[in-house]
């Protein structure tokens, strides 16, 4: 059978990219303290341990390489894997391409299968093909991002794979794709279950969720073990969703079903074991998970003990391991994202100027300050964190006036808007996306100019 094909890639797609207000993030640090940037302080802001805000970057003026249809991307070392699908044709995409120059090293689409033999337990010659290869967590600093796992030259791309004959029931499971050369690294079954969503990996885990026949049955959550070849570490059946990892913590939401988001309620349960930690069901007429680091989350509510009018939004941070509050950021509905290498996250105001950081550290000391980026008198419609990278947090809109913009986490604006919504940036480089002709996505990569 044929393997991974090479050779130029022209028409590379991506999953399309979902709008979630929900999500999930992580990062990993044994500490569990935080500092909290939020609104409205009279004295001069100052970050917490004597940590300093980020200074501006700037990019190169014209894009080293670029490619039509690709939304969603991640960088490792000298490659950037890429996903998209073919268009008019459907289906879905990934490949690895090289970072400096876009020459493309292997991609795999859903009609070619994950390898010449099959890997794992399934025996015998099947047609294992590639269903999906984006995280499906929104606000993690992974949502319609690959998810990789290894490190040096052993790393892998995570897809979720179907396979089956015509008249036969279709198999579902997770495999490892070597991101030298697209080849299985492992392929893992994962019985019982109808379809699977990526939703994260972290530190050798793996979580996904297997879906129930139809959005209101139960589905189950798996977390596996990378290192031995996808192995279940445990799994748990019913209507819990898990969604990301946060340290040694994996975060979900209690739901009627696995597409049914009203009324649901965040839990947390031990990423080793499984065990039920807390939920917070009976609390709050509804509470969404925002975005996470290792020991706190940022949880957006309706109703319940807080606030009795099922229709106003409340924003809480909730201590990961227990579920208490630990801050109150008052009545409004806050959007999330984290930085994926770096335990920080930043919530933004739908439709107000409050910026809101959490990083896991050794300082605990909440400062407050105000954004005057943010202001509404600036504002602008759909308003959300895009990225969050090395201290800084990237801000962007949808509607009438699309509009984007940076801020430390101060809140102060920082020059040098980048011209296209970040999917990754390393010190060196940054892998944007942009409006192509027809309104087909364009990724394009820039140098990153160093501050002075």
């Amino acid at each position: 059978m044929a393997g991974p094909r090479t050779g130029m890639l022209e028409d590379m797609n991506v999953l399309r990219g979902r709008q979630r207000a929900g999500a999930a993030a992580v990062g990993v640090l044994a500490a569990a303290a935080v500092a909290v940037a939020l609104a409205d302080n009279a004295r001069e802001p100052s970050l917490a341990g004597g940590e300093r805000p980020a200074g501006a970057v700037s990019l190169g003026r014209e894009a080293l390489w670029s490619m039509e249809k690709a939304e969603g991307a991640v960088v490792r070392g000298r490659s950037v894997v890429v996903l998209g699908d073919r268009g008019q044709r459907g289906g879905t995409r990934v490949g690895v391409r090289d970072l400096e120059t876009g020459e493309q090293r292997w991609s795999l689409r859903d009609e070619e299968p994950l390898g010449e033999e099959p890997l794992g337990e399934d025996g015998g010659r099947g047609a294992a093909r590639v269903a999906s290869a984006a995280s499906e967590a929104p606000g993690s600093g992974a949502d319609d991002r690959p998810l990789l796992v290894g490190d040096g030259d052993d790393w892998g791309v995570i897809v979720a794979y179907e396979k089956g004959r015509k008249g036969t029931a279709p198999e579902y499971g997770v495999a490892a794709l070597s991101g030298k050369d697209g080849r299985p690294l492992w392929k893992r079954t994962l019985p019982g279950a109808r379809d699977v969503r990526l939703m994260d990996a972290r530190d050798g885990r793996i979580l996904v969720v297997g879906e129930g026949k139809g959005l209101a049955d139960e589905s189950t959550s798996y977390v596996l073990d990378a290192a031995r070849e996808g192995r279940t570490v445990w799994k748990r059946t019913g209507h819990d969703v898990m969604l990301g990892f946060a340290g040694d913590v994996v975060l979900g939401e209690r739901r009627r079903g696995l597409g049914i988001v009203e009324g649901a309620a965040v839990l947390a349960r031990d990423a080793r074991t499984g065990k039920k930690l807390w939920d917070l069901a009976g609390s709050y007429y509804e509470s969404r998970l925002q975005a996470a680091v290792p020991g706190r989350a940022v949880v957006n509510t309706l109703g319940g003990r807080e606030f009795g009018d099922p229709e106003h939004p409340a924003g809480l941070v909730l201590d990961t391991a227990t579920g208490r509050k630990t801050d109150d950021l008052g009545r409004a509905s806050l959007r999330c994202a984290a930085d994926p290498r770096d335990p920080l996250l930043a919530c933004v105001e739908s439709d107000g100027p409050r910026l809101v950081t959490l990083r896991a550290g050794r300082h605990d000391a909440p400062f407050r300050a105000r954004s005057e980026a943010l202001e509404e008198g600036r504002s602008y419609e759909g308003r959300s964190v895009e990225a969050v990278r090395d201290g800084r947090v990237y801000v962007g809109s949808w509607g009438t006036y699309p509009r984007r913009t940076v801020v430390d986490r101060l809140g102060g604006e920082l020059p040098g808007r980048p011209p296209g919504r970040v999917l990754d940036m390393t010190d060196d480089h940054a892998v944007l996306l942009t409006d192509g002709q027809d309104g087909a996505d364009r990724m394009a990569v820039h140098r990153v100019r160093k501050p002075r």
